[in-house]
């Protein structure tokens, strides 16, 4: 993650920050956590985390999880029970590729694994999008047909 010139200074951070924890633990005192905010590992660790969260919900995978029932409705499957059989499929390649992800994280590297992941979401979020605008643009010229045939 880190250039080469900064491993060494990471390393030797972290080595502080383990040797501070463990003085204050035998020391009966609580590491605080102004205390450990004040270290640069620690802030860089916490802002990746709290900044995945926030881009997780932003890209809508969990609109996209929670509406998969309607989204397989509009899609064409006017079955209530087809569509929740697809929202169960989806949820199950969810689970699967979470358990892969498990395996691949220390094969691959957090960093590759989330980036190719975040290549995969807006793949899968720009065809849902397009899928959605042709649906819209296919049911807006079948519309005046329908009015014409009835008038």
């Amino acid at each position: 993650i880190y250039p080469e010139g900064e491993v060494e200074a990471e390393i030797q951070n972290l080595r502080e920050s383990t040797e501070m924890e463990i003085k204050e633990v035998e020391a009966g005192g609580k590491v605080s956590l102004v205390k450990m905010l004040k270290i640069t590992s620690v802030r860089r660790g916490l802002y990746a985390g709290m900044g995945i969260a926030i881009f997780q919900q932003f890209v809508g995978i969990n609109t996209v999880m929670y509406y998969s029932p309607t989204i397989a409705q509009l899609s064409g499957f006017a079955s209530n029970q087809v569509a929740m059989l697809l929202s169960l499929i989806t949820a199950g390649v969810n689970a699967f590729g979470s358990i892969l992800s498990i395996y691949l994280v220390d094969k691959t590297g957090r960093k590759k694994l989330a980036l190719i992941s975040l290549v995969g979401v807006l793949a899968s979020l720009v065809l849902l999008t397009v899928v959605f605008r042709h649906s819209e643009i296919s049911s807006s010229l079948q519309l005046p047909t329908t009015i014409n045939g009835i008038s």
